[in-house]
């Protein structure tokens, strides 16, 4: 059966979207389905795509671009019919499916959870049956639907697929990759080169306070093995020309010994020669050992939640299972290795006072870090900060405004601070952020001159005339001042 996958609103983010290349893999290799997509994201317009045929319209969403989602999803019933299925997943429907059923009747079904077999199902059954009816959608896990009364009714929750190797790689072949996704772009701070993601594990098992990430996996960690991994690198060098990966797992390094076998695997067959990555790690779980195998294997940055400076702080909003000290300690062993370090903070927290918001202030400022993002604490959907504001009429969920879900702005933001005047949060915000845009300046401006003096670079980039206005100053200004 043909389906059709839309990647919402036009963002022009560097992110591709892994799970709906995961979900386009699976039905085609398992239920032989033939997936079209639409990636508005990079540019491309439903309107255009009138030829195609699909017997179904799965999509997904974060929280900030449900908007783009439902403004996708109205412009598709336009073009394919009122009456096609619509399918939504992604953590913002699995995080609310009740609430997006509820508030939104254009959307018919939503998977709560991981996608590809509950998809797969979806398919099925409409292939053999024509139609979804509520006695057969009952019997499928992981998803959410109305009745014929309109009533919602969620069925269990899916299971995992425990061998993540008998997913296929994510289908990149459907999206505009070399048109979009891996032109030569600062995905990885600091570094243009040819950049796209992979998933190399799912799931985090901690849990912290700010994040949704248990809503979608559970808190279990499922990996994919090292030979899977570097499988994938492989064909990304070989079929996308590749230099440059970075790692979307919530945690590269909860399972050290793949992570040591995955590195020496790259340096066995030389990878490590041809592209440069970065991943996110914690900093209770670093050690010297495996930072000097990942620096072997072509890692040239690792950012890390350090979320704040105040222990108290640290230890409520990260389950008491990291320190200040080890945050600190994190960012001297990078460096001791050749790693840059980028640094997340979260400001704005409950119970978070002036004092201890200066803290982490002081060491931001203390710490040298290559790259510093302060966030403001938002009450996503999913985590322990949504139930918080939903409790504290924060959040009112029969009228949101989910453009306001936005961790990264001061403006028209939810903010859930208690214990310091929202004013005071911003003003400190702002200084914080503007401290933040100097430090990271000073490494972007050091990183992508290195880089643009590879002549293979500068003719990436030279295709490329938006990298020509964002970088050619800041290299003409340091080659006028006789650096290298």
């Amino acid at each position: 059966m043909e389906f059709l996958l839309i990647n919402p609103g036009f963002n022009q983010n560097l992110q591709f979207p892994l799970g709906l290349a995961y979900l386009a893999s699976y039905a085609r290799k398992y239920g032989n389905h033939r997936p079209s997509v639409i990636d508005e994201n990079s540019g491309q317009k439903i309107k255009d795509f009138k030829h195609l045929k699909p017997g179904l319209i799965g999509l997904t969403s974060s929280t900030p671009n449900f908007p783009e989602a439902k403004q996708a999803i109205k412009e598709a019933k336009e073009v394919f019919g009122e009456k096609i299925p619509i399918v939504i997943g992604g953590i913002h429907a699995t995080s609310l499916p009740r609430l997006v059923l509820e508030q939104n009747p254009e959307i018919g079904i939503v998977i709560a959870g991981e996608g590809e077999k509950t998809f797969l199902e979806l398919l099925n059954l409409l292939e053999r049956k024509k139609s979804f009816t509520e006695e057969d959608l009952k019997k499928i896990k992981g998803i959410a639907f109305r009745s014929k009364s309109g009533r919602i009714i969620q069925t269990s929750s899916c299971l995992f697929i425990e061998n993540l190797d008998e997913i296929p790689f994510p289908a990149r072949d459907l999206f505009p990759m070399k048109e979009f996704y891996i032109q030569p772009r600062a995905v990885i701070r600091g570094l243009l080169k040819k950049t796209t993601q992979i998933m190399s594990s799912r799931g985090c098992p901690y849990d912290c306070k700010f994040c949704a990430s248990k809503m979608m996996w559970k808190r279990r960690v499922r990996f994919f093995s090292a030979e899977y991994v570097v499988k994938e690198i492989e064909h990304l060098v070989r079929d996308y020309g590749v230099t440059a990966l970075y790692f979307v797992d919530d945690t590269l390094v909860v399972n050290k010994e793949r992570l040591k076998k995955i590195s020496s695997m790259l340096v066995e067959k030389g990878l490590n020669q041809k592209i440069s990555w970065s991943c996110q790690m914690r900093a209770n779980l670093v050690d010297e050992e495996t930072l000097e195998a990942i620096k072997k294997a072509g890692c040239v940055q690792v950012e890390f939640g350090f979320e704040s400076g105040c222990q108290r702080v640290l230890s409520e909003i990260k389950d008491g299972n990291v320190t200040v000290e080890q945050n600190a300690r994190a960012i001297e062993l990078c460096k001791k290795h050749g790693l840059r370090v980028l640094g997340n903070f979260v400001v704005g927290n409950p119970e978070e006072t002036e004092a201890e918001i200066l803290e982490t202030f002081e060491f931001m400022k203390k710490h040298k870090m290559d790259f510093v993002h302060p966030h403001l604490a938002t009450p996503f959907p999913g985590s322990d900060y949504w139930e918080l504001a939903v409790k504290r009429g924060i959040v009112d969920e029969k009228n949101i405004d989910w453009k306001k879900f936005q961790m990264s702005t001061a403006e028209n933001n939810l903010l859930i601070a208690d214990a310091i005047p929202i004013p005071r949060l911003l003003e400190l915000y702002d200084e914080m952020s503007r401290f933040a845009t100097e430090n990271n300046r000073a490494s972007l401006e050091v990183g992508s001159l290195k880089e643009l003096l590879n002549l293979q670079t500068i003719l990436r980039v030279l295709r490329t005339p938006s990298h020509i206005l964002k970088y050619g100053p800041k290299v003409l200004k340091k080659m006028l001042k006789g650096k290298s």
